[in-house]
């Protein structure tokens, strides 16, 4: 018998993750996407005994298609924006807001400008419009939008919401960026603090959906993690939804936790829908990790806190700085290495080096979007040259490259939404230097799909959505930057073991 090759995690700096793995999962071995939509969770008739209540357990209601019940929230005085929210009348709290500009004349001067001077590109950043706006809201539920809006044309958005709970929410709206800053791509946009600006009066507005809708709907929260305090529907619903996916993105919501959880920061846990996390027991042996920038270099460090039950460190700020590291924990050795624009600057991905490893987990986006001169942010990538970086990544991982050499799995973890900026940093930070801040979300989720466009095909490919897990509660960001000190970090560990298969028992409060 030929003796098995230790195991050993790398992490690198970018969100390059290699996992070394005992066993070969070679692609009819990992199992195929587990669809939550073509679920029927209709076995358990109306959870709450209304129709129209929401119900964390169900699917999301189906659109109303009665007409809406519309108000005007108030908006700051200096702001020539008008701001509606429209409401179901049968289905609480689900609708819609609208924004629109109040002036035509500077509307048709932000539609002049051109974002890109690659016409296909430029139509693809033109499509949401020349405004970019975040939309808080915080309730029984954290929920967020910025890039998913319906232009309407005229400088006129619609961002459709269908929340799991029926109860009051707070609504914040930023207008982040306008005339087609978030998405410009014909300037190099040197690192500056652009800041965003409240729109609503009072910064924040609580509001009600419609009695007709939500009267006689209980509270809602997240299933609590600690079995016993579950209820025989929590049980019912964990024991009947398929496993969630093994390669496609996890799809889900913070909800409020109940109040045994004791390692939340936000009070929320995130529930995947329509499906459940699993600890996997295919694999004996654990795998190795590599991983690569600031934002995987802080998972590394939360992970290994996680699979140690060092819940005291997994409070507290991550000591992230050093650019190489390594953990052994048991049979998994992770080593961390830095490599922030997915260069190979680093770590190579010559056959002999890969052949050491399973699983590559990636991720990159925060470094590529800005330029600043150095070796880390040493060029502004353009939605098209990102997708060419990833795509010849992807030509050097796929089974061509490598002939009768076992290849390894990838993971594409993207990075995590950016925070709107509402004041400028101390005088003594290092990024206040009057820089452009290029780091904006419209361009992040471009990037990530170009990313994921390139990489799904490789054998035993799997997706971690970073951005998606992280928007929910960008704004509640410590730093600014990083999901550190938020319940992402839990959502992120959950979901990045479910795709890395490993042995190890998921996130779980069991001290």
């Amino acid at each position: 018998m030929l003796a098995r090759r230790p195991q050993t995690v790398l992490i690198a700096g970018l969100l390059l993750v290699i996992v070394g793995t005992f066993v070969y999962l070679s692609p009819s071995s990992i199992p195929g996407p587990n669809s939550a939509s073509s679920y029927s969770f209709s076995r358990f008739g109306s959870y709450f005994g209304k129709s129209t209540c929401p119900n964390p357990l169900l699917p999301a209601a189906p659109l109303s298609t009665r007409e809406h019940i519309c108000q005007t929230m108030s908006t700051q005085v200096d702001v020539k924006l008008d701001v509606q929210v429209c409401f179901a009348p049968d289905v609480a709290n689900q609708g819609y807001f609208t924004i629109a500009r109040t002036s035509a004349t500077e509307c048709e001067l932000a539609e002049k400008k051109n974002p890109s001077l690659m016409p296909e590109e430029n139509k693809l950043l033109r499509m949401r419009g020349p405004d970019t706006f975040h939309i808080d809201i915080d309730g029984e539920q954290r929920w967020a939008t910025e890039t998913d809006p319906e232009y309407l044309g005229n400088c006129k958005y619609k961002y459709p919401f269908n929340l799991a709970f029926a109860g009051p929410m707070k609504v914040t709206i930023y207008l982040a960026f306008s005339n087609f800053r978030a998405v410009d791509e014909t300037e190099i946009m040197l690192l500056q603090w652009d800041l965003g600006k409240y729109i609503l009066t009072g910064q924040s507005q609580t509001i009600w959906p419609p009695a007709t809708a939500a009267q006689g709907c209980p509270k809602i929260s997240a299933i609590p993690t600690l079995p016993d305090w579950r209820s025989a529907s929590d049980e019912k619903y964990l024991s009947t939804v398929p496993e969630c996916s093994r390669r496609e993105a996890t799809k889900g919501r913070y909800l409020r936790a109940h109040w045994s959880e004791r390692h939340t920061f936000n009070g929320f846990i995130f529930q995947p829908d329509g499906c459940r996390w699993t600890s996997p027991f295919l694999i004996d042996e654990d795998p190795a990790v590599i991983q690569q920038n600031s934002h995987v270099r802080y998972a590394f460090d939360v992970m290994s806190y996680v699979y140690a039950g060092n819940w005291t460190q997994y409070k507290r700020v991550p000591v992230m700085k050093a650019l190489k590291k390594t953990l052994s924990l048991g049979p998994v050795n992770m080593t961390f290495i830095w490599d922030s624009v997915l260069r190979e600057t680093t770590f190579d991905l010559s056959c002999e080096k890969i052949r050491e490893f399973d699983i590559i987990v990636m991720g990159s986006s925060h470094h590529n979007l800005v330029m600043t001169g150095e070796a880390d942010h040493d060029r502004q990538y353009t939605v098209h040259d990102f997708g060419l970086l990833i795509s010849g990544l992807a030509k050097k991982l796929s089974p061509e490259a490598c002939p009768g050499q076992k290849m390894p799995r990838v993971i594409w973890t993207g990075s995590t939404a950016r925070p709107v900026r509402m004041v400028l940093p101390p005088k003594s930070h290092p990024l206040n230097h009057g820089w452009k801040d290029a780091r904006v979300n419209p361009r992040l989720t471009l990037f990530g799909h170009e990313a994921w466009q390139a990489l799904k095909d490789l054998p035993g490919s799997a997706r971690v959505n970073l951005y998606d897990l992280s928007m929910s509660l960008a704004n509640d960001f410590v730093d600014g930057l990083h999901m550190i000190i938020t319940d992402v970090q839990a959502a992120f560990v959950q979901e990045l073991h479910q795709k890395l298969w490993l042995t190890q028992p998921a996130f779980a409060h069991s001290s």
